[in-house]
């Protein structure tokens, strides 16, 4: 008992003697660099500093992977666009930055971006940090919507976290027009940086609002769980738990799963020595995704394959990693990919990312695009995935009645998906929880034709199932035309 004792305590000095000198470690740091801030795998360190106009703050990489810290927002910086290094600093590297325009400058690691920080810059600084809450600039008012995400997720847990992004939804018209499902996508990065990661995701009880924003929450989650863990077996597993769990009570759980897994399995930053090569970089995910025991069905291939070109898409929009967007063969890259489900994903995400050059403008689109597919079914595949941008873009306007005219005013065979569409993109990015309702209001706008109607209602009726758990739905269903109403009530 003696020897046990001993042991005992000499395990106890030898655990305070590492928190000491782990204390004297970074004490020394920051005394002999003051204005430094370390990237640990846990986090940046110190996570908030002050400095002069026109001091620098050096950020160095102490972790086991890259960073690239940047101004807010994500995945922009836009709030102050030079804190940016344009590429991600390899572990063991720094980036120093010089500071000349005060302010509160909230930051984020570009890569993991539920790892944040805040740089004070002069008295300004000082009291824009006590402000930001009233600015007018949605770059500054995203650090007071993250610090109230921050005390809702401390204070009550994932449920008071998510009904705050509803209430914000309604209530602020700045973070409306931001769009829900980029909302959503940073909601769920917090949730996985403060509930999930490092952890073991099966002890996390997921409430039935993770569908809001058109699933972007659950993106947000996924892609960063299977881009930490980018283990075919664990991400295949860990879809299969999540459907038996939560099949009931979380609507599409299983399916954003998978499109999560074709989101994680694409490594960012990417090995160096695929930058400028698209077909290097998509490779090994595009063969997880084809792995039938990732994918059961093909709509899950689908979503997983969707998740990787979505994240090779936004590279190229972004123009990073040496690629860029294309201006004229927009399709080009998907007809050179040799399976067709792959050319299909690809189209599909391309698709979605044509407002680059259009805008919200959709006669602009259908000429400049449309009008040059010869195959009708693809075009109507291709205006499909475009219009629901349009939709995500305008949704503060609320004139989506004018937008079903212009739909309206198409060549006839692409009116139905058209306006489809339009429903369908308001189900994505529509008021949490009520994504439903303005839907309905296209399906039954007098502008359409008995065969546009049938499909509206359709359309919204086949997306009911993943939005919505069966109490919700049924009482939906008493919102629809009666003759719809039957057909609604047996969906499963």
């Amino acid at each position: 008992m003696r020897y046990v004792g001993k042991m005992a305590l000499l395990g106890f000095f030898a655990f305070f003697s590492g928190i000491l000198v782990s204390i004297v470690y970074w004490a020394v740091l920051f005394l002999r660099f003051p204005n430094t801030i370390y990237r640990i795998d846990e986090g940046f360190i110190p996570q908030n500093i002050y400095v002069e106009k026109g001091q620098s703050v050096r950020f160095v990489n102490l972790s086991h992977r890259a960073m690239w810290p940047a101004s807010n927002t994500h995945p922009n910086h836009l709030a102050y666009p030079a804190f940016d290094p344009k590429k991600p600093i390899a572990a063991g590297g720094s980036w120093e930055f010089s500071f000349t325009t005060e302010g509160a400058w909230k930051f984020h690691d570009h890569i993991s971006p539920y790892v944040t920080g805040y740089v004070v810059v002069g008295t300004i600084g000082k009291k824009a940090l006590a402000s930001q809450c009233k600015s007018p600039s949605v770059e500054i008012r995203e650090n007071c919507w993250d610090d109230m995400f921050d005390t809702a997720f401390s204070t009550g847990g994932i449920s008071v976290g998510l009904a705050l992004l509803e209430t914000l939804y309604k209530t602020d018209s700045l973070f409306r027009e931001q769009g829900c499902h980029q909302h959503g996508h940073r909601v769920g990065e917090m949730i996985y940086g403060r509930y999930i990661k490092g952890k073991n995701i099966r002890s996390v009880n997921f409430p039935d609002s993770m569908g809001y924003c058109g699933f972007g929450v659950m993106h947000g989650i996924f892609e960063h769980l299977f881009r930490d863990v980018s283990d075919i077996a664990y991400a295949r597993d860990t879809c299969i738990y999540l459907e038996k769990r939560f099949s009931n009570s979380v609507p599409g759980i299983r399916v954003n799963c998978v499109h999560g897994i074709g989101h994680g399995f694409m490594p960012e930053p990417p090995p160096r020595e695929f930058y400028d090569k698209p077909h290097e970089m998509i490779r090994r995910a595009l063969e997880v995704c084809d792995d039938p025991t990732v994918s059961k069905t093909k709509e899950e291939s689908d979503q997983c394959l969707q998740g990787v070109f979505n994240v090779l898409v936004y590279w190229m929009v972004k123009d990073q990693y040496g690629l860029s967007y294309p201006e004229k063969g927009v399709f080009d890259f998907c007809q050179s990919l040799q399976k067709p489900s792959h050319q299909e994903a690809c189209t599909a995400e391309f698709s979605m990312h044509l407002i680059k050059y259009t805008g919200s403008d959709l006669p602009m689109l259908v000429s400049r695009f449309i009008d040059h597919i010869d195959d009708p079914r693809r075009q109507k595949y291709v205006l499909g995935f475009a219009v629901p941008s349009i939709v995500e873009a305008t949704v503060s306007k609320d004139n989506f009645i004018a937008l079903t005219h212009e739909c309206m005013n198409l060549e006839e065979h692409l009116r139905s998906t058209c306006v489809s569409a339009i429903a369908g993109g308001l189900l994505a990015h529509g008021v949490p929880g009520e994504e439903y309702k303005r839907a309905l209001v296209i399906c039954s706008s007098d502008s359409l034709g008995l065969f546009e109607r049938k499909d509206c209602y359709r359309h919204v009726l086949r997306q009911l199932p993943y939005h919505y758990v069966r109490d919700k739905r049924n009482k939906i269903c008493y919102e629809f035309p009666q003759e719809y109403q039957k057909e609604c009530l047996d969906l499963k």
